[in-house]
C-alpha cells in the first residue's frame, strides 16, 4: 500500500474512532481537503461507500461522522456529486429522524442544508423539500434543550439559511409544508424566553415570506395566525436595549410586508378587529400597538382606511386623553401617517384632529 493510500485509511479510520468532538471535525477537514483533489478524479471511490456504510452504522458517533463528512464534501466538490444527489437526500432525510441521536439528527440537518444550496431544478429541489417536516422538528427540539442560552452548534442558523433558499428560490417548493413551518416559527417567534437572536430570525422569515410569497401564505390561509403572532409580539413590553433593530421594528416591518404585499380583503379585516380589540385595552402596550397598527397599515392598506375613516377617527381621538405619554406621541405619529395616506377623506377631519394634536405640544 502507497504512502497515500495508508494515509487515506488512516483518515477515515480515526475520525470514526476519535473522541473528542472538536478534533473529529478538524478531521473531517482534512479528509474533505483531501477529497476536493482526489474525489473529482475518482482517485478515492472508497470513501463514499465508507460514507454510506457508517451513515448505517449502529453505533451514533459512525453516524454522526458520516453526516459531518458529507457536508463537507458537498461543500468542496458538491458538483462533481451531483449524480448522487438523490440517494444522498433519502440518506439525510433517514438520518433526521434518527431515533437516537440529537447529533446525528443535526449533523443531518447541516448535509442537508448544504446539498440544498446546490439544488437547482424544481425536482432536485423536490427530493429535499420532502424532509421539511423533520427540519422544524428539529429546530424545536433544539429549541426547548437551548431555553434562553446561545446556539454554539450553529445548528439554529443551519436551519434558517435552509428556510432562506427554499424561500428565495421561484419553484413553489415550501408549498406543500408550509404550514408546518409556519407553525413552528410562529412558536419561535413568539416565545419571549428564547434568546433575541433567535426570535429575530423567526421574524425575519415572516417579513421575506410577505414580500416574496403572499400568494401562497393566502392559499395556505395563513395569514391569520401570522398576523396574530405579530401583534402579539408588538403588545410585548419594549426592549430598551441599544441595538439596531428590536423585536417590536422586526414585528412591524411584518405586518408592513402583509399590509403592502397581501390583498386587502385578507389583511385589514384583521387589522380592523385588532384595533378595536387593542385600543381600550388596559395595558399601555396593548394601547400603543393598536395605533401602531394603523400607522404601518395606512400604506397598504389606505383604500379601506379611507372608508372607514369615520369608525377609526373616534378610536384614535381617545388616545390623545390617554394617561401614558407613549400612547398619546403614538397617535400623534398616527395622524402624520394619515395625513400622507389617507387623502382626500382624512381632511374632512381637520376640525377633530387639529385641536388635540394642539394640545399634545404641552406634553414636550
Amino acid at each position: 500500500m502507497c504512502i497515500r493510500d495508508s494515509f487515506k485509511t488512516a483518515l477515515i479510520t480515526r475520525v470514526v474512532l476519535e473522541p473528542d468532538r472538536r478534533v473529529k471535525g478538524s478531521i473531517a477537514e482534512v479528509a474533505s481537503a483531501l477529497a476536493k483533489l482526489l474525489v473529482p478524479d475518482n482517485q478515492w471511490p472508497e470513501l463514499l461507500q465508507f460514507l454510506d456504510e457508517s451513515s448505517r452504522a449502529p453505533e451514533s458517533d459512525h453516524r454522526e461522522v458520516a453526516m459531518m463528512m458529507f457536508e463537507r464534501l458537498l461543500e468542496t466538490v458538491g458538483d462533481t456529486l451531483r449524480p448522487h444527489f438523490a440517494g444522498f437526500t433519502g440518506l439525510f432525510g433517514g438520518a433526521l429522524t434518527d431515533p437516537t441521536s440529537l447529533h446525528v439528527r443535526v449533523a443531518a440537518l447541516k448535509a442537508l442544508g448544504m446539498l440544498i444550496s446546490l439544488l437547482h431544478t424544481p425536482e432536485e429541489l423536490s427530493y429535499a423539500s420532502q424532509h421539511i417536516p423533520a427540519v422544524m422538528q428539529i429546530l424545536l427540539d433544539c429549541i426547548q434543550q437551548l431555553g434562553d442560552q446561545d446556539d454554539t452548534t450553529g445548528t439554529l442558523i443551519a436551519i434558517f439559511e435552509l428556510l432562506d433558499d427554499l424561500l428565495e428560490n421561484p419553484a413553489p417548493v415550501l408549498a406543500a409544508h408550509l404550514p408546518t413551518v409556519v407553525e413552528a416559527l410562529i412558536q419561535v417567534a413568539g416565545a419571549t424566553q428564547l434568546d433575541r437572536a433567535v426570535r429575530e430570525r423567526a421574524l425575519n422569515f415572516f417579513y421575506f415570506a410577505a414580500l416574496r410569497k403572499p400568494k401562497m401564505l393566502v392559499k395556505a390561509k395563513l395569514i391569520p395566525n401570522i398576523w396574530g403572532m405579530l401583534c402579539r409580539v408588538l403588545c410585548e413590553a419594549e426592549d430598551k436595549d441599544d441595538i439596531e433593530t428590536s423585536t417590536h421594528e422586526l414585528a412591524g416591518q411584518g405586518i408592513n410586508m402583509l399590509c403592502t404585499h397581501v390583498p386587502n380583503k385578507h389583511i385589514f379585516p384583521l387589522v380592523a378587529q385588532f384595533v378595536s380589540q387593542a385600543i381600550t385595552h388596559q395595558e399601555a402596550m396593548a394601547r400603543k400597538a393598536a395605533v401602531s397598527a394603523l400607522i404601518i397599515a395606512a400604506e397598504g392598506c389606505h383604500m379601506p382606511m379611507r372608508e372607514s375613516l369615520p369608525t377609526i377617527i373616534p378610536q384614535l381621538l381617545n388616545c390623545f386623553n390617554d394617561q401614558h405619554l407613549e400612547v398619546r406621541e403614538a397617535a400623534c405619529i398616527c395622524i402624520g401617517q394619515f395625513a400622507e395616506y389617507l387623502q382626500p377623506e382624512i381632511n374632512h377631519s381637520y376640525q377633530q384632529l387639529l385641536p388635540p394634536l394642539f394640545n399634545m405640544l404641552g406634553d414636550a
